[in-house]
């Protein structure tokens, strides 16, 4: 819940509903969600399979060849440690995954 409070200081929009949802209300958000971000998670691979475009990040721990979520439009980013990805190449990500035809 401490990540959610930074997101909320930096985009003071942002609603925090960690701990607030079940299965079939994050898949109805993720629906009509523009994007979303996470990394290999259960709520990662819901968005993507309820048809959101989706940024998942792997890092060493996980393979996404095994794991990867599946659905529409997937973007993988993948670093040894999942703080080596940078905010700038997962704002990348997310322009281009938002992008038609790219």
């Amino acid at each position: 819940m401490a990540l959610a409070a930074t997101i909320q200081r930096v985009e003071p929009a942002a609603v925090d509903l960690t701990g607030r949802t079940d299965l079939g209300q994050l898949a109805a958000l993720a629906r009509r969600a523009a994007v979303a971000v996470g990394n290999d998670t259960g709520p990662t691979h819901l968005a993507a399979l309820a048809g959101c475009p989706t940024v998942a990040l792997f890092s060493a721990a996980s393979d996404p060849a095994k794991t990867g979520p599946r659905g529409g439009a997937v973007r993988e980013l993948h670093a040894a440690s999942l703080a080596d990805l940078t905010v700038e190449r997962v704002l990348a990500a997310v322009a281009a995954i938002r992008t038609p035809g790219d």
